[in-house]
């Protein structure tokens, strides 16, 4: 009986070895739907609500409470074409969007109903085999619009471009780069125009302010040759003459972009610029530009004085629209100096060497500075040979004591003389009043 048993066996294992694999593929019964709790974790993300009218998206994920199939829809498990299960989710037209927009109302704090475009309402979910589980592999999108359209705000005032754009021109020499130290402006009156308001891609309502390319650049490069005391004409760069403003919803105010925030303005130096005067010795009192110092003792050391007047001669040149001013010490002015030394150090000195006779000076902002390169002049001073350093009167620098003059002084005679008369004139008088 046993061995009948186990013949019929091996007879049905050999059968069903015979059995095509398509018809086992089609035995497969397949996997079950996705749960809500799937289905939450699926579709987070996956609803993109769109207002046409601000260009927004939010997305969106299951809404709460909706397991009685008014939001969705949930077809049966099927295999595709390429033998992957597939379950289809599908928002209902009217009472799930509707839901959607109502949520979408509440957390804008703002009014939107059905859009124009046509909604894309189905995700479609796919039965992932070597990870056992369901994947969302597309999204829905509900089109909204705003209800009542919004207005457009007003188009800033002369006080919000006032405001907003101080500083917002910059003026740019392409000639001299210390004439672009500070030199910025807001808007002038008169010198611009302003668009409509309109909204940019983002849903945000902008305005663009541009500086007029003839008036008002001139009205600009008038007031910059004013603030640099130079003369500049319009530059080669292409001038930057927009700036634009967006409208802050949050605030209710117009405020500047942040990519298009500023305007530029390029000028250049004319040729016919106007030198400004050579500076004084007052003109510098600030500066101790001229050193000295002594070859013969380095104790002296060096001592720095600022210019004396009559002691130089300067020299204005314009280069690269740079006015330049060289200063140079005369040598007899050099000696001056020295003779400044002396009497500070309390020894007589005399010139030795001028070293270095000039100092260059840069004009700037309306005042003569100190070039960084060259900020002084150097004389050297050597110790006079009358000089007498010895601090001790009684011995000489040869070593030999010290002895007083044996000439007759006049003076020490006098008191002499008029110490005796005194003293007799006293004897007398003690003399009568003994007689008395």
């Amino acid at each position: 009986m046993k061995k009948k048993l186990v013949a019929l066996l091996l007879c049905l294992v050999m059968a069903l070895s015979l059995i095509p694999t398509t018809v086992w593929a089609a035995l497969d019964t397949g996997h079950s739907a996705p749960t809500w709790d799937d289905l939450e974790t699926l579709l987070a993300g996956k609803v993109n609500m769109v207002c046409e009218t601000e260009n927004n998206l939010s997305p969106y994920g299951l809404l709460e409470n909706t397991q009685d199939y008014t939001v969705y829809t949930v077809s049966e498990v099927a295999k595709n074409a390429d033998g992957v299960y597939t379950c289809t989710v599908t928002i209902i037209n009217d009472s799930g969007v509707s839901k959607y927009i109502a949520r979408y109302n509440d957390d804008t704090n703002s009014k939107h109903e059905a859009g124009d475009t046509d909604n894309d309402l189905t995700i479609t979910l796919k039965y992932d085999k070597e990870n056992s589980n369901w994947i969302a592999t597309d999204t829905a999108t509900i089109y909204v619009k705003c209800t009542p359209a919004p207005v457009a705000p007003n188009a800033p005032t002369w006080d919000d471009l006032k405001t907003q754009l101080a500083g917002k021109v910059n003026m740019v020499c392409e000639t001299n780069k210390s004439h672009n130290h500070n030199h910025t402006y807001g808007l002038l009156e008169n010198t611009y125009n302003t668009s409509e308001v309109a909204k940019n891609a983002n849903g945000v309502y902008t305005c663009t302010v541009t500086i007029i390319n003839d008036s008002g650049v001139s009205e600009y490069i008038a007031r910059y040759n004013d603030d640099t005391n130079s003369k500049h004409e319009a530059g080669d760069t292409a001038n930057d003459l927009t700036i634009t403003l967006e409208y802050d919803k949050e605030n209710s105010k117009w405020v500047v972009s942040a990519t298009d925030n500023t305007a530029i303005i390029y000028v250049k130096c004319t040729s016919e610029q106007e030198a400004p005067e050579a500076p004084t010795a007052e003109d510098l009192g600030g500066y101790k530009l001229v050193k000295v110092d002594c070859d013969t003792k380095s104790s002296h050391g060096e001592k720095l004085y600022p210019l004396l007047d009559g002691t130089f001669t300067t020299e204005v040149t314009f280069k690269d629209g740079i006015f330049q001013c060289v200063i140079t010490i005369t040598k007899d002015g050099a000696k001056e100096y020295v003779k400044q030394y002396g009497k500070d150090l309390g020894k007589t000195h005399s010139l030795k060497k001028l070293e270095d006779a000039t100092i260059t000076l840069t004009y700037k902002d309306n005042s003569w500075v100190v070039d960084d390169n060259d900020s002084s002049a150097s004389i050297l001073a050597k110790c006079s040979t009358g000089n007498n350093s010895n601090t001790n009167p009684s011995k000489p620098s040869d070593g030999k004591p010290v002895t007083s003059s044996k000439t007759f002084d006049a003076g020490i005679a006098l008191y002499a003389g008029l110490s005796i008369l005194s003293l007799t004139g006293g004897a007398l008088v003690i003399r009568k009043r003994k007689e008395f």
